[in-house]
């Protein structure tokens, strides 16, 4: 899913907060949902601010959780690899998760990735925004399903109700 947001998606700032650095330290300690309670920690965007464009995925997993950075497991080698193809450079692009906790299940001695609730999507929706809020992409990228219904709300459906379940921010294509 990609989106080009009107030039003015926000001339003040709704999120309270003066910086995206103070808006990071505050996800540290968001307890908006249960997550944050087996994650190892609060998983924040990187990348340029503003951004020309803005790649949003689901969730953290194994690795940008203990690691702390955004795509640098198995998913990220896969983007670079994508954007690689595609010509662009991921240092231009801000990366970030709908969620910013690692919802996980216990394998044997391994992390399972687990698909994140509605009600922990919407938990972690403010962050987004504020994301949004700051980095001000032209572009933004919903890598899956998560990252589209966080962006576009729960009445999302792929494809044939876009059109008219879309946020009113973003122009959709």
């Amino acid at each position: 899913m990609i989106a080009k947001q009107k030039n003015d998606l926000r001339s003040d700032r709704q999120s309270g907060f003066t910086d995206l650095s103070d808006a990071k330290f505050a996800t540290e300690t968001c307890k908006n949902c249960s997550l944050w309670e087996r994650a190892t920690q609060t998983i924040f965007g990187e990348g340029p601010v503003p951004a020309l464009i803005m790649l949003v995925g689901e969730q953290p997993g194994d690795q940008e959780d203990v690691r702390g950075r955004p795509f640098v497991g198995p998913a990220g080698r896969l983007l670079d690899e994508a954007l690689k193809q595609a010509g662009l450079d991921r240092a231009l692009a801000y990366v970030t998760n709908a969620v910013k906790h690692f919802k996980w299940e216990p394998l044997g001695n391994r992390r399972l990735h687990k698909k994140p609730t509605a009600r922990e999507i919407e938990a972690c929706r403010p962050w987004l925004r504020t994301e949004l809020e700051f980095v001000r992409p032209q572009v933004v990228v919903s890598l899956g399903a998560t990252a589209s219904t966080c962006l576009l709300g729960k009445s999302f459906f792929p494809l044939n109700e876009i059109c008219e379940n879309r946020d009113p921010d973003l122009f959709w294509c």
